[in-house]
């Protein structure tokens, strides 16, 4: 047994008794008046219990929740179903989930706590409570999404995850288009925004089904998806991103779809005809940019984003070393408007300094996932690239959006370590002929 199998152990041990303390303080707590909150608990005890067992029967469990942004609890939480999820499986992944990390993890990893670490600068500079939890909470949503993702890969459920993420997808764009028809069907011919029972705005909808679009169209061997399933999904993703009306959502797509289409190694045949459409979609884009930029309406979205890049400029001035701290826009001490750009918002955020290690960390990130195998890292190259080319229009810190690109890289790197792990000889048992003579197959 090795050491971090002995210290997983005894955390194990750990964390099952501590969370049969809380469990019981709770129901002592709440049992008098409080019954639903009671199931609840018991609930939710189950599912970790669950997931100390096996934690990637957990993980994979709560993967559509990954995409969920509805709201769970009273009016007062700011706490989405996707943050429940990735909460409920973080501590299980990182205690139960396989060993050793690959260079790769560990390196995304590391670059991941190099920004927390300028980020608490700011923290400490801003002392406010909300400034804490949101340094935690941006820590979770790279660092735990990329957990849950390895131990979903490493465990062998790499194809089941990305399954489970499409078909939730599928619902979304269904519900977004059904919307959209409804809409148009009253003569409002805007932007999408849905109500009860998933409630998404155009800015949540058309980045999560572009990004899911880029994994249908990558369909890598592992995933196990047939051809005609992947590009049903993708046409129907495409389709729900143009009734959204997002406009970073087809600069996010266009983006993946390059990476997709040039790079080599991907043993997936696509046809580069789908850039003659990305390129003139981006083409239309510019165009309705400018031409907003140059009206008289000052309230239209481009003319608007201008205020808002030169007022998160300015928080920053006043703040320029460590900015003005974690979700500066939801105090009282500035304007309540969120800035429409990753850099911009981490500029005002967490100063020139935290900016820098950004960077650090979006560049160190590329590049990592760019040197895996392409069986493997090009699906992750492109997710994440779709990601940061959209919030060069949008906020960057914000669930799930933040989290489901690094959910799906991380099943990439599980994925890949459980294949390079199948080459291997088992040193266990009778097996270890038959693991002498395995190799990868393609759809592994």
């Amino acid at each position: 047994m090795t050491i971090w199998q002995t210290v997983a152990r005894n955390a194990l041990h750990l964390l099952g008794a501590l969370a049969l303390v809380v469990v019981a303080l709770a129901v002592g707590h709440f049992l008098p008046t409080h019954q639903v909150v009671i199931v609840a608990i018991v609930v939710a005890s189950v599912v970790f219990t669950l997931g100390l067992t096996d934690p990637a029967l957990m993980c994979l469990i709560c993967t559509p929740l990954f995409l969920l942004v509805s709201r769970v609890g009273g009016p007062d939480t700011s706490l989405t179903a996707s943050d429940l999820a990735l909460g409920l499986c973080v501590a299980p992944a990182f205690v139960a989930g396989a060993r050793p990390l690959t260079p790769p993890m560990r390196s995304l990893l590391w670059l991941s706590a190099l920004y927390q670490a300028a980020a608490s600068l700011t923290v400490v500079a801003n002392p406010y409570p909300a400034n804490l939890v949101e340094w935690f909470h941006s820590w979770m949503l790279v660092s735990g999404a990329l957990l849950v993702g390895w131990v979903l890969g490493r465990h062998g459920r790499a194809a089941m995850a990305a399954k489970l993420l499409l078909g939730t997808g599928v619902l979304l764009a269904l519900f977004v288009i059904g919307s959209a028809l409804v809409n148009y069907s009253r003569g409002d011919f805007g932007p999408i925004y849905t109500g009860a029972p998933l409630p998404m705005n155009k800015n949540f909808s058309g980045p999560v089904l572009s990004m899911l679009a880029v994994v249908a169209y990558a369909r890598p061997p592992w995933l196990k998806l047939p051809e005609s399933a992947a590009i049903a999904c993708f046409w129907l993703y495409v389709a729900a991103i143009g009734a959204s009306q997002s406009r970073q959502a087809v600069v996010g797509l266009a983006v993946g779809l390059l990476i997709l289409v040039f790079r080599r190694g991907q043993h997936v045949r696509r046809s580069q005809l789908i850039v003659l459409a990305a390129v003139p979609a981006v083409a239309v884009l510019s165009v309705l940019v400018r031409d907003q930029l140059t009206s008289t309406n000052e309230f239209n979205s481009a003319n608007q984003r201008l205020h808002w890049y030169q007022g998160a400029l300015d928080v920053w001035v006043a703040n320029p070393w460590f900015g003005a701290g974690l979700r500066w826009w939801y105090t009282d001490r500035y304007p309540k408007f969120q800035p429409p750009n990753a850099e911009l918002e981490v500029l005002s955020s967490v100063g020139a300094l935290g900016l820098i290690c950004f960077l650090i960390w979006v560049g160190g990130t590329l590049r990592t996932v760019t040197r895996m195998n392409p069986l493997f890292g090009t699906v992750a190259l492109a997710v994440l690239a779709n990601r940061f080319a959209a919030t060069q229009f949008d906020i960057f810190w914000v669930s799930p959006l933040s989290s489901v690109p690094f959910l799906i890289a991380g099943i990439a790197l599980g994925a890949e370590a459980n294949a390079e792990q199948r080459l291997l000889p088992n040193t266990e048992g009778p097996e270890r002929a038959a693991a002498d003579r395995r190799t990868v197959p393609a759809g592994a």
